[in-house]
């Protein structure tokens, strides 16, 4: 049975790699479920068309699929904190407030990482098998 959503509910996500940890050792990663509007926003990103031109020979027409750039508009969008997260001397890293900053916090994760956070706030992980194989 199908269950509503409730954008911009906060969830709680700890990665695969840590789910093996005790506890008090796995990170937590806070999200929220970004609304349709949000999502489909990110979405229109995701293909970039260029047209041709006449004047430059460098111009050229096509397409460009922005996997990555998904990836970071997702991340960006629904994280909203971590908790036991440190750098490799101990210290806390927390999630910081301006975009500049977070993207320099994104470059402190592994991609893997990236990848399994932007599933899980767009609902990708939440699904059962079932589910992902419609």
């Amino acid at each position: 049975m199908a269950v509503a959503l409730s954008p911009g509910e906060i969830r709680e996500h700890v990665l695969e790699a840590d789910r093996g940890l005790p506890p008090e050792r796995q990170t937590r990663w806070k999200y929220r479920i970004l609304s349709a509007e949000e999502y489909y926003r990110i979405q229109d990103g995701l293909v970039a068309l260029e047209a041709g031109g006449r004047r430059k020979r460098e111009d050229r027409e096509g397409s460009t699929l922005r996997v990555g750039t998904l990836e970071r508009d997702i991340l960006l969008a629904g994280l909203s904190g971590v908790e036991n997260f440190t750098d490799p001397e101990g210290a806390a890293v927390s999630w910081p407030s301006g975009r500049t900053d977070r993207l320099g916090f994104l470059s402190r994760m592994l991609p893997a990482w990236r990848t399994e956070l932007a599933n899980a706030i767009t609902g990708a992980l939440d699904l059962d098998e079932g589910e992902r194989r419609n």
